[in-house]
């Protein structure tokens, strides 16, 4: 019988060896590709060629910020190994080429990763603000300024991720401390850093100490407000108005109370509740010493001093030589001139004084002789300490009571020389009337002259 032949076969009958001879070869395979498989078709008699090249498969973001930084891996999704080129660059829009190791089984691809600008931190012009414990927050609101086309993201003290908010956010100020809140705008699908501003929130200062303020009527001294603080501001409400660091100057001049207020600003803490400062001026008293006086050495006298108020505390000085010193009216017994100084103080410590003199008479004794003969010895009748009596009256007289000699204000300046008019008087005994011109009796008595 034939036999079964393939597509390629011929079978000849060999009538010598009286069989059937088979003849043909079957087509080579061809050569395939990594990716290709070879079968032979009986059909055609021809080897069928099937497979596509493998395309590398990546999960690559396309579309970023610039900034970013985006991962090419060395390894397909699917497994094909490559490199990439040019170099991974994330400021610019850049077409990459993976391109499969020598023995990979894949096709050579591009990917273009689109890179959109990333706007830059919003502006913040006051990237630090200062709140006082307990302040309302929005009179100093937080503020940032978006650029043309962006929109501007709050995120509240998250310095990453976090959901957005349009609306800036409203600061806690119940507590000291310092606290940071962050914000950032958005322009097209990229989001910029995140800006920081500092919040921070300082402490009340203390209240000042005020001391008492009392001054005295008509006191022309540098007035100093007692007040124990730092970095004071002065006001003269209660509320409102601006502070000055000067303090108000204090007028004297009437009896009166005021109120001024004070506040004081330690560093790194807010100012400090307002602080009533009361002044008062009060009224000076009035001390009159009385008139002067004068006695005879050895006799005592009673001072006769006043004051305005009878609240006072009163003293005089020098006090040795006084009894009472304590009193209006002391008792003085110098034995020299002296000058008394009476002091009257308020309750308030206001101050006044005055002086009275108390001058000292020392006993007269009138010479009885003198010798006017031109020797510079006695020429004049010198009467010691008769300068005590100023307003005194000298008159001397001859044996007939005839008037010689008449000096007002006698001294040792004007003294007698034992002339008349000029004239020399004979020697012998005179009579002189010497009047202190005050309620103190005069003296009278006899001179003489002698040559």
């Amino acid at each position: 019988a034939r036999p079964v032949t393939a597509c390629y076969e011929t079978a000849t009958f060999n009538t010598t060896a009286c069989k059937w001879d088979l003849t043909g070869t079957q087509p080579p395979r061809p050569v395939t590709a990594c990716y290709e498989t070879a079968t032979f078709n009986t059909t055609t008699c021809q080897w069928d060629v099937n497979g596509t090249e493998p395309v590398p498969v990546f999960r690559i973001v396309v579309k970023i910020c610039s900034g970013a930084r985006v991962n090419l891996p060395a390894v397909s999704d699917n497994g094909i190994r490559g490199n990439w080129t040019p170099a991974f660059n994330g400021n610019q829009t850049t077409t990459y080429t993976f391109t499969p190791l020598t023995g990979e089984c894949g096709k050579t691809i591009q990917i273009t990763i689109e890179v959109e600008k990333t706007p830059p931190p919003p502006f913040v012009s006051n990237d630090t603000i200062k709140y006082c414990v307990n302040q309302k927050a929005g009179l100093l609101p937080l503020k940032a300024v978006a650029a043309s086309g962006a929109a501007i993201k709050w995120y509240g003290q998250l310095p990453s991720g976090g959901l957005p908010a349009n609306d800036p956010p409203l600061p806690s100020t119940d507590q000291a401390g310092t606290y940071y809140y962050f914000v950032g705008q958005k322009l097209g699908n990229c989001e910029s850093p995140r800006a920081v501003i500092t919040i921070v929130i300082q402490p009340i200062s203390p209240l000042p100490i005020a001391d008492s303020n009392i001054f005295c009527q008509f006191d022309k001294k540098e007035k100093k407000l007692k007040v124990n603080g730092k970095n004071l501001l002065w006001y003269t409400g209660s509320a409102g108005g601006t502070g000055s660091s000067s303090p108000p100057k204090i007028d004297t001049d009437k009896v009166k109370d005021d109120t001024v207020f004070v506040t004081q600003h330690l560093n790194n803490a807010c100012e400090s509740k307002r602080v009533p400062v009361i002044i008062k001026v009060k009224e000076k008293p009035v001390a009159k010493a009385g008139p002067d006086r004068k006695i005879d050495l050895g006799e005592s006298v009673v001072l006769n001093g006043n004051a305005s108020r009878n609240d006072v505390e009163v003293s005089w000085t020098p006090a040795e030589t006084l009894l009472r010193a304590n009193t209006l009216r002391p008792t003085a017994k110098p034995s020299v001139t002296t000058v008394y100084t009476l002091r009257v103080t308020s309750e308030y410590g206001c101050v006044d004084e005055d002086d009275v003199e108390v001058v000292v008479l020392q006993p007269i004794n009138v010479p009885n002789v003198f010798s006017p003969n031109g020797d510079g010895v006695h020429d004049k009748w010198i009467i010691p300490d008769i300068e005590q009596y100023p307003n005194c009256t000298l008159q001397i007289y001859n044996r007939l009571g005839v008037k010689v000699f008449e000096q007002k204000g006698y001294n040792s300046s004007n003294a007698w020389d034992g002339t008349s008019k000029g004239t020399p008087l004979p020697v012998g005994a005179y009579y002189y009337l010497l009047d202190y011109g005050e309620s103190k009796p005069g003296v009278n008595g006899v001179i003489s002259i002698i040559r």
